[in-house]
């Protein structure tokens, strides 16, 4: 008979090992989910400062390590780090950053920037990823150069084009995390989404810090032609220029010279020409994806278009100025 006990035996470490990784699994989502809750109960005590709250957590916590050692029966380790000065300093020194980071987080929290106090916790573990491979010479694996390279891509979007469209993209990105740069005609102030609106005189500057360009302006003799060669090559590599405006404000040729070479990539709404022919090479152009001229179509348009005509036929009837004049004398 085949020894079904040392079988048993060679097995065993092994689902052993499974139960392990996936009890730490668990315990791992759940202390992440337990975190995430964290400002929810820092909500609650927003009538306390942030020095009281992160005081009474290091009361509470000195309490259970006091049980916690007394009942594990450590306290001969306590006596040798308290023994030793310099493990002293170094725990001290430790501990008032811990208290300095804490108390600077509760109190983002409880101000309105818990947004920006939980991408400072994002943003940690990579630096001290960065750190460990820099300075401690430490190596990582395929997976994990995966891993720390997609924690640390961010999103640059410039719109190009900042009128009721533009703002209703840039409020639709925004809760995304992604920066956003306004561009308009003529400078101005920024609004609830963007800190300030550029004007098109600043392109050449913006350009190169940005991974994706939308096109969102009207057509006009401002407009005709602004993306052409020298706009195009002023983005960076594998850059994405979206065009959502006019056909014409885009240079098709400048375009299919840098996409052919792979240096970046379209997603075009609108052509130049449009239709496009069946045999036009941007239909074959690598990393060009054409859309029939849809990007407005949805379950909202039709009664928004007939709401927008209505106001716009009584407008002109009763000698009112338009709504969203572009080009012309009320522009």
């Amino acid at each position: 008979m085949p020894n079904l006990q040392g079988r048993h035996e060679r097995i065993t470490p092994v689902a052993k090992r499974q139960d392990i990784d996936r009890r730490g699994l668990l315990f791992g989502f759940g202390s992440y989910f337990l975190w995430g809750l964290f400002p929810l109960y820092f909500r609650l005590l927003s009538r306390s400062s942030a020095f009281e709250i992160v005081a009474y957590r290091i009361v509470c916590s000195l309490v259970f390590c006091v049980l916690a050692i007394t009942v594990t029966r450590h306290w001969r380790g306590v006596k040798y780090v308290l023994a030793n000065r310099r493990a002293v300093v170094v725990l001290a020194g430790a501990g008032l950053l811990v208290s300095a980071n804490w108390t600077l987080y509760v109190w983002g929290v409880n101000n309105g920037h818990a947004i920006d106090a939980s991408l400072g916790y994002f943003i940690n573990p990579l630096m001290s990823a960065a750190l460990g491979v820099i300075v401690l010479g430490e190596r990582m694996r395929r997976a994990q150069w995966v891993a720390f390279g997609v924690s640390t891509v961010a999103v640059i979007v410039l719109i190009v084009g900042y009128g009721r469209i533009g703002r209703a993209l840039a409020a639709r990105l925004a809760p995304f995390e992604v920066s956003l740069t306004a561009v308009a005609s003529r400078p101005r102030a920024g609004d609830d989404v963007v800190e300030r609106v550029h004007g098109f005189d600043e392109l050449p500057w913006l350009l190169p810090h940005h991974d994706i360009v939308v096109l969102l302006t009207p057509l006009t003799d401002t407009t005709r032609g602004l993306a052409d060669a020298a706009f195009l090559a002023s983005m960076p590599d594998g850059a994405l220029v979206v065009n959502v405006a006019r056909g014409q404000v885009l240079d098709t040729a400048a375009l299919l010279a840098e996409t052919a070479t792979g240096r970046l990539r379209a997603a075009l709404d609108v052509t130049d020409p449009e239709p496009l022919p069946p045999d036009h090479p941007l239909w074959h152009a690598p990393g060009v994806l054409v859309a029939p001229h849809v990007g407005g179509a949805g379950d909202t348009f039709r009664p928004r278009m007939v709401r927008l005509l209505r106001e716009q036929l009584t407008r002109y009837a009763a000698g009112a100025p338009l709504l969203h004049v572009v080009a012309g004398p009320g522009a």
